[in-house]
């Protein structure tokens, strides 16, 4: 009988001690899983925190390419307004030459023209 008490409460001792290592590896795979879990949530949580600054970085880099086409577009323009004026300003010295040269061989021609007129009228004064 007494061998039977020991017997017992060695088997009770060893099922006590079965259940707190049962209950230190469920603590443990707890813990491993809680770690697990907030790793995961921290690298996500730093892998989002990557995402929104590359989102942001293009974002500034779009802005930035914008206004530097922007930038180039309106120095294109700005050439181009330059030759425009430039290529007007040497035509209309380019037709001011002509109009000059024009009135000139005008003006020869009229001078020409009255000298004739004042020779025909000498002429037809030596015949009248």
């Amino acid at each position: 009988l007494e061998c039977g008490r020991v017997f017992h409460a060695w088997r009770q001792a060893l099922l006590r001690r079965k259940a707190e290592v049962a209950a230190l590896m469920m603590e443990s795979k707890m813990r491993k899983m809680y770690d697990k879990l907030a790793g995961t949530i921290q690298w996500r949580m730093q892998r989002h925190a990557d995402v929104l600054f590359e989102l942001r970085l293009m974002d500034l880099f779009r802005a930035w390419w914008e206004l530097a086409h922007r930038e180039a577009l309106r120095r294109r323009w700005e050439i181009a307004q330059a030759e425009h004026r430039a290529a007007l300003a040497s035509q209309r010295t380019r037709l001011q030459l002509q109009a000059s040269e024009m009135a000139g061989t005008l003006h020869e021609q009229i001078r020409r023209t009255l000298e004739d007129y004042r020779l025909l009228e000498v002429m037809m004064s030596w015949f009248l």
